[in-house]
């Protein structure tokens, strides 16, 4: 069975399916863990199967050690743990992962497409610099000797042999960006630090803050309809959410309802959360509120690929047209030499 990141979603709907066939819960988590793969994974999952047949609660087992899981899966798992309510959390906590996982690619792509462009543009610049254009401009300047070189195209001739004077410097430091770039982007373990970059993206932070309130929607939705109280339910989905903004309305919110204010007040004073959301949770009846946040979820789900798509085809058009002007102005100005001497060679020519 593959479980790597983006195979969460699978993990969880298998773990559903034991708890559903009426296998105790320390033994499903043992029966999943010898299916996985991942070493960190089948690890968690046995050191919860031992914790739990240890006789601790499934929630205290994923605070010690569930590491290798999203906050945001430990602590739904944590508040849902008995029964029927458990397998029913799983499947929606595996369809949470799945859509946390399609928007997060989405997001990678949209990052990644572009700048792996602009680096690969980066890097031929660098080796023409260091192995066609200053031989070049040397050839340049003995055609226009004693007359000097155009100033546009000097400056080109230069820039190239400051490169190759610094060739090993620029070459360590563009490889160790790269790692960087590649390990902040793709590496696992480091979401929180990965939206953090990504929020100084133009157009990312729109999709995260639409992702933010689906996920909100949704486990929101599913805190209620398992019985959790609203001022609890709010305070978790602040707790886990990435939004810092959205986060302190909604435990705000958490706070008023807990004072025993209305839920239109706590709400009122929750600015962050969008209207629709804010009439969705006061107009619809409370056994119908759980499965209208869900409704809710999707469609922030939606806005939040569409959006993403949207911005990586934003993206990828910046980084190609943008390339595709800095290689037609560098080869104007690598030509422009031999133009002008051609110009003057015919005017020659004619006088």
């Amino acid at each position: 069975m593959s479980d790597g990141g983006d195979m969460l979603g699978d993990v969880y709907r298998q773990l559903a399916l034991l708890t559903r066939a009426q296998l105790p819960l320390p033994g499903a988590l043992a029966e999943l863990a010898g299916e996985l793969r991942s070493r960190r994974l089948r690890a968690t999952f046995e050191a919860l199967a031992q914790d739990v047949s240890d006789g601790k609660t499934l929630g205290d087992a994923l605070e010690e050690h569930g590491q290798a899981l999203p906050a945001v899966h430990r602590r739904l798992l944590g508040v849902c743990e008995s029964g029927d309510v458990l397998s029913d959390t799983l499947f929606e906590v595996a369809r949470l992962a799945d859509v946390e996982h399609s928007l997060g690619q989405r997001l990678r792509e949209a990052v990644a497409t572009p700048a792996l462009t602009v680096a690969f543009a980066l890097a031929l610049s660098l080796g023409l610099a260091r192995y066609v254009l200053c031989d070049f401009g040397v050839h340049a300047r003995e055609l226009f000797h004693p007359h000097p070189l155009p100033a546009a195209a000097e400056f080109v001739f230069r820039t190239a042999e400051g490169i190759s004077s610094a060739w090993i410097p620029l070459v360590v430091l563009y490889c160790l960006v790269f790692a960087v770039f590649v390990w902040a982007v793709f590496g696992s373990g480091f979401a929180r630090l990965r939206h953090g970059l990504l929020r100084w993206v133009p157009g990312c932070g729109r999709v995260m803050r639409h992702l933010d309130l689906a996920r909100t929607c949704a486990v929101l939705g599913l805190c209620l309809g398992r019985g959790l109280a609203l001022e609890r339910a709010l305070q978790l989905c602040a707790d886990l959410c990435l939004d810092t903004r959205l986060g302190r309305s909604l435990a705000t919110a958490a706070e008023a309802c807990e004072a025993g204010r209305s839920l239109e007040d706590a709400l009122g004073a929750a600015d962050a959360l969008p209207d629709g959301m804010r009439l969705v949770m006061l107009q619809s009846p409370e056994s119908e509120l759980s499965d209208e946040l869900g409704k809710m979820a999707d469609v922030w789900t939606e806005r939040s690929g569409q959006t993403a798509r949207w911005v990586a085809t934003c993206w990828q058009g910046i980084a190609f047209r943008s390339m595709a002007l800095v290689c037609a102005v560098v080869m104007i100005l690598l030509f422009q030499p031999l133009v002008q001497l051609l110009r003057e060679g015919a005017l020659g020519g004619i006088e």
